[in-house]
């Protein structure tokens, strides 16, 4: 009897280290804001966050900076860099091509809410010349270049770290694989995880089923069952045999080689800058409207 309680003490002791070990989010593939240099600054970002994503919530509806879970923010590498025509897919060549955001998914209440952090960008001054922006304006935002904003954000589309993690284990994915998650190269726009070994990539697995169709097959890792020449959410692939594949493939200026998912990073950004030249339009016209009020009213 004795021996029984011991064994049953064990098993429960055994069970609460590994539920506070993925508490804290240890055992997590992803790369986490709170894990980089990046999180104080990033951090700063929690009212903007806040502001974008409660311009598309209903009425009545509104989440605060104190609602933010930082533990919830990953990185996704994204640029136009072509990365399945690389002389090399080492993790460090790979990364060192691409520039990349913070992503924030959560759900919160009923509502699946995501939001894109990423670096501000100096616009060009011939928005100066035509007359678009004024020369105070485009020193403010030139100022500005570097430091992290917010240029957009959704409702209704979740991909928590949660979901993500559920679709790498299913494709055999563990905890202690080396993985990254890209959003966007210029034959593959939605989002997919690149497991590595050894310090080279190995495996590539798409986390939405990417609007690409291969031209042969693509044999899929031993994790995965079956062929399929449509890439496939979960379904875990040899990156070698995709980048051989994608490298024969020729894109057309302003084509991408996927459908939904991220955008390239200049693309994301231009959004927010538009939004920031809106907002302070609309500043401006309130400013004379109450200034004409205020005169009148003298």
């Amino acid at each position: 009897m004795l021996k029984s309680v011991k064994v049953l003490i064990l098993i429960i002791a055994v069970s609460l280290c590994t539920i506070m070990v993925k508490a804290k989010g240890v055992e997590n593939p992803l790369e986490l804001l709170p894990e980089s240099s990046d999180y104080q600054s990033v951090q700063e970002c929690g009212v903007e966050v806040c502001n974008m994503v409660n311009s598309l919530l209903p009425d009545g509806q509104s989440i605060s900076a104190s609602d933010i879970d930082w533990n919830k923010v990953y990185k996704i590498y994204v640029d136009d860099e072509d990365i399945f025509s690389l002389d090399s897919f080492s993790k460090s060549n790979i990364v060192d091509n691409m520039k990349y955001i913070w992503s924030y998914s959560d759900v919160i209440g009923d509502q699946a809410i995501r939001a894109t952090i990423s670096k501000s960008f100096a616009p060009d001054y011939s928005l100066v010349s035509q007359n678009i922006i004024s020369e105070e304006e485009y020193e403010e935002l030139v100022d500005k270049a570097g430091t992290w904003c917010v240029p957009e954000a959704e409702i209704g589309a979740s991909q928590t770290t949660d979901d993500i993690i559920d679709i790498l284990q299913a494709a055999g994915i563990s905890d202690q694989d080396d993985v990254i998650l890209i959003g966007g190269s210029p034959k593959m726009r939605s989002l997919f995880a690149v497991a590595f070994s050894d310090g080279m990539a190995d495996k590539l697995i798409p986390l939405t089923n990417a609007g690409v169709v291969l031209e042969q097959d693509i044999n899929v890792a031993p994790e995965s069952q079956g062929t399929n020449t449509k890439l496939s959410a979960g379904t875990s692939y040899s990156f070698e045999e995709v980048a051989q594949v994608m490298s024969s493939i020729t894109i057309s200026e302003g084509s991408t080689g996927g459908s939904a998912g991220y955008n390239n990073l200049k693309e994301i950004i231009w959004y927010g800058f538009v939004f920031v030249i809106g907002f302070a339009f609309l500043l401006y016209c309130h400013y004379k409207i109450m200034h004409g009020k205020n005169r009148r009213t003298i």
